[in-house]
């Protein structure tokens, strides 16, 4: 491969995971929410959470094709497709992590009390019997 043809693949696949990258965030907001109470929208973040996935393969690449361009600032910048998604991978844990181990929120006083059970009782049997 020649020095033009490596540089003209490393720019390529740099714009192709800035576009991935990009459309996981559009993708997010243009897909329409389905789904019902507690689930309603969860298809917006898997949409989100997979083209990041296809931009993190991508990155991989990128960081890869680095070779092939010049200068100081080319070089950091084909790191920032890896940082972006090792920057994701730790948010993402760090959330479960907080949601799983995290204290709960204390109740206060504005809370509004728990119904109170009905006492069961057992039926009653009629003299007729």
């Amino acid at each position: 491969m020649t020095e033009q043809q490596g540089r003209r693949l490393a720019w390529g696949l740099f714009a192709l995971w800035a576009g991935t990258y990009s459309w996981s965030f559009a993708a997010f907001f243009l897909t329409a929410p389905t789904g019902d109470g507690f689930t309603r929208g969860l298809n917006r973040v898997t949409a989100f959470y997979g083209w990041q996935i296809a931009a993190c393969a991508l990155s991989f690449f990128v960081l890869w094709a680095k070779r092939y361009v010049a200068g100081r600032a080319a070089l950091r910048l084909f790191w920032a497709p890896v940082s972006l998604a090792g920057l994701l991978l730790i948010a993402t844990v760090g959330v479960i992590a907080i949601a799983n181990y995290g204290r709960p929120a204390p109740m206060t006083e504005t809370t509004p009390p728990l119904a109170p059970s009905r006492p069961v009782t057992a039926p009653v049997d009629s003299p007729n019997r």
